[in-house]
């Protein structure tokens, strides 16, 4: 690959400044760190939204049951749609 105004001995004369090995060493734990803390977030995030779901279909069952005490919703009632736009997860229709 080549570049008109760079020459290939320019590009292997070039000094590319490194940060001392301890440095490099640092930065890498600091990032592994990081990404580890960045993982538990994630999980976090997928039990919470877990939990809001069960609170949701919760919320939206405990009131039909209290009705009518022996029927369910049918499966395609649609309440999870509901909660999803409730939201902002799904279409706003």
């Amino acid at each position: 690959m080549a570049f008109p105004s760079v020459s290939k001995q320019q590009l292997e004369n070039l000094a590319v400044p490194l940060p001392p090995l301890a440095e490099q060493h640092r930065i890498v734990a600091r990032v592994d760190e990081l990404m580890a803390l960045c993982d538990r977030i994630e999980a976090g995030l997928g039990v919470a939204d877990g939990t809001r779901s069960r609170l949701l279909d919760s919320l939206l069952l405990d009131p039909l049951e209290s009705a009518q005490p022996n029927a369910r919703p049918p499966a395609d009632s649609g309440h999870e749609a509901c909660g999803k736009r409730m939201h902002g997860a799904g279409p706003p229709w």
